[in-house]
């Protein structure tokens, strides 16, 4: 990675992400658990959209990185 890459890739804030895709229901459900267990908030997911897939759906979860190392 040359310099001036490294410059802007310090600029830019890195963040965590988790997805789950499942069965609509089993998506729900997980998000529910997570919540419970104090992972994150439910208000925190994406909307569930719809994939190709018959019967399924795709959610995100992503916060900004708290550490200061690159």
């Amino acid at each position: 990675m040359d310099r001036q890459h490294q410059l802007e890739a310090k600029k830019q804030p890195r963040s965590n992400r988790m997805v789950l895709i499942g069965a609509p229901d089993w998506v729900k459900g997980m998000i529910g658990r997570l919540h419970a267990i104090g992972f994150v908030e439910v208000s925190r997911w994406s909307r569930p959209e719809r994939t190709k897939q018959a019967d399924e759906v795709i959610s995100l979860w992503a916060q900004q990185r708290r550490d200061t190392q690159r």
